[in-house]
């Protein structure tokens, strides 16, 4: 979303708690308006995706010799990524307290 570009009304449903707590990120200060925080919300999970695309055919291309990944390698990465995060939450955790 770096450059201006057009916007456009959209009609989403979400948990009310979850649109509790975004209109709190607003009142807080912390987006500038439910709009806002939507779109950059919007934006991320966009460019998440975009980019895990490109590590995908990045070690397709790169590191694999042209193979892709199959499923269970993938899903094997992503188990390894979550065991390192949730490493990495309980050291902050026990520095913290």
């Amino acid at each position: 979303m770096g450059e201006a570009s057009r916007t456009e009304a959209i009609s989403a449903t979400v948990p009310a708690d979850v649109l509790a707590g975004a209109r709190d990120l607003v009142a807080a200060g912390k987006a500038p308006s439910l709009s806002a925080l939507i779109s950059e919300t919007l934006a991320a999970r966009v460019a998440r995706e975009r980019n895990a695309e490109h590590a995908r055919t990045y070690l397709a291309e790169h590191l694999l010799g042209g193979e892709e990944l199959t499923d269970a390698e993938l899903a094997a990465g992503q188990e390894m990524l979550a065991g390192v995060k949730a490493r990495a939450s309980a050291r902050r955790a026990a520095s913290a307290a």
